[in-house]
């Protein structure tokens, strides 16, 4: 059976096997996350507008009452 040496420690075919997919899997759950960050960034900065829109709407009606009071 083939192994590699790498820092003092031997490694057989079966691990070097096992090691490419457990890194083909974190890179396609790196993927994932990056695009579930992406999306929730998103999300949150078209809620952050949202709120930034409903405080000006609401200065501007604070603002008509005060000057209907007046």
């Amino acid at each position: 059976m083939n192994t590699i040496e790498i820092n003092d420690k031997v490694f057989n075919e079966d691990e070097i096997k096992q090691l490419i997919s457990l890194v083909n899997e974190l890179i396609t759950d790196n993927e994932t996350m990056r695009a579930n960050v992406i999306a929730m960034s998103a999300k949150l900065d078209n809620e952050e507008m949202k709120v930034r829109r409903l405080v000006g709407e609401l200065y501007l009606l604070q603002q008509r009452k005060n000057n209907y009071t007046a």
